[in-house]
């Protein structure tokens, strides 16, 4: 579960920008869109608005940024000197960020213990590092590190000198504890893989791969609660879909070839007016069904972990009623009972109408000044909204910032035929 998250030079967020979600205390309303953990009340889902090139994707791969950083680094090493380069963006756009430090920020909570874990870095090594616990909602240190001079509290166990010995320049030490069994970082470690999911912009070639981990997950569950609840789900959103089905196809090469086949069942009359059921390969469906499919597995998986998911785009080839419901299975108490979060960066305003429930601190916006800088503020730091104004009116009117700005009179069209040469 997500506390905090900040991030600091890294594409168009040039400082450091934090996003919370942790609830407002002073706001009482919609208090099923919350759950309290370790005496913190966070919030179950949260929006992200902006204009286009705002830098609302920006801010979405810095989450997954730092999650491919503290998965990978172990293979990371100082021979190859592009190691890092390869995950370093800095603001460009100006001559000091341009060169200076990335750096990445959480506070989250797994298996009900708080975790403080930051890291900071450029294109040649990691410059500093650190981990705290709160063991009893107390700090303590496990490691910290400036470059090669280390830190290590009482609390943490395993092999800390072996480890930091091993861990080349680009690399977390987190990383390295993990391949080392430090049983605490192997903890968090799994945080990151397992309970905490990025999505960026759903093109086709990441929904064939997410579709193809969904359908070995659904094969591999046929009959169970899961399994019944995706078809449930994919039933009730209007595809006209009524049954599923996941063939295991060998290809020539035996194991290392085997695919998933997915078919999709829909009523059909025959010649002589009998219902029975079409059977189709879901590559035949609409885009928008085959991006259902992705997105419900993808919800669904998260709500019986009771882990993160961060969605760029979230309402890409979804109908609004869709998205709307959708968000809506985060914030019922009776679905998410595991408290999973969801949290989306969308142009969909009708995520903010009245009737979808949302609270001030889930509502977050994003905006570019002239340098190219992207700001992040919730709908809490406007000042004179009240808790019952129509969010989705008065965003789209510009009260809170976040749209674009165009400039329609400034913008003309010479059709005029050039001379002939």
């Amino acid at each position: 579960m997500i506390i905090e998250f900040s991030v600091t030079n890294y594409k168009s967020f040039k400082d450091k920008t934090t996003f919370s979600m942790v609830a407002d205390a002073s706001d009482k309303t919609q208090a099923q869109n919350t759950f309290e953990v370790n005496k913190t009340t966070l919030l179950k889902s949260a929006v992200i608005y902006g204009a286009n090139a705002s830098g609302k994707s920006n801010f979405i791969d810095a989450f997954g940024m730092m999650n491919i950083v503290i998965l990978n680094s172990a293979n990371f090493s100082s021979i190859n000197k592009k190691s890092l380069e390869k995950v370093y963006f800095p603001f460009e756009f100006d001559e000091v960020s341009i060169t200076e430090p990335t750096v990445f920020e959480i506070y989250l909570i797994s298996k009900n213990v708080k975790y403080h874990y930051s890291f900071c870095y450029n294109e040649k090594e990691i410059i500093s590092e650190f981990l705290y616990y709160y063991p009893n909602n107390k700090q303590s240190l496990l490691f910290k590190r400036e470059k090669d001079n280390y830190e290590f509290g009482a609390s943490l166990k395993g092999e800390k000198n072996t480890v930091r010995n091993i861990t080349d320049k680009p690399q977390l030490y987190l990383s390295n504890g993990v391949n080392n069994k430090m049983s605490q970082l192997i903890n968090l470690s799994v945080h990151f893989r397992n309970y905490f999911l990025c999505i960026p912009f759903l093109d086709n070639e990441s929904d064939r791969r997410f579709t193809d981990i969904i359908a070995l997950a659904m094969y591999r569950r046929e009959e169970t609660i899961s399994y019944k609840n995706f078809i449930k789900l994919i039933k009730s959103l209007d595809t006209g879909i009524s049954k599923i089905e996941i063939e295991k196809i060998k290809g020539k090469f035996g194991k290392e070839d085997t695919d998933y086949r997915i078919y999709t069942y829909h009523k059909h009359k025959d010649k002589t007016g009998k219902i029975t059921e079409q059977k189709f390969q879901l590559e035949r469906e609409s885009t928008g069904t085959q991006k259902l499919f992705v997105i419900v597995g993808l919800l669904l998986g998260v709500l019986e972990r009771g882990a993160t998911i961060v969605i760029d785009e979230f309402e890409n080839s979804l109908h609004p009623q869709i998205s709307k419901f959708l968000l809506s299975l985060f914030n019922n108490k009776e679905i998410n009972k595991n408290n999973a979060q969801l949290i989306i960066s969308t142009h969909d305003t009708e995520l903010l109408s009245k009737e979808n429930n949302l609270r001030r601190d889930q509502v977050w916006f994003v905006e570019k000044d002239e340098f190219g800088i992207s700001d992040l503020f919730s709908l809490t730091d406007v000042e004179g909204v009240r808790k019952d104004v129509p969010f989705d009116k008065w965003y789209l009117s510009n009260r809170f910032g976040g749209v674009p700005d165009l400039k329609t009179f400034n913008f003309q069209i010479n059709f005029e035929h050039e001379p002939q040469a």
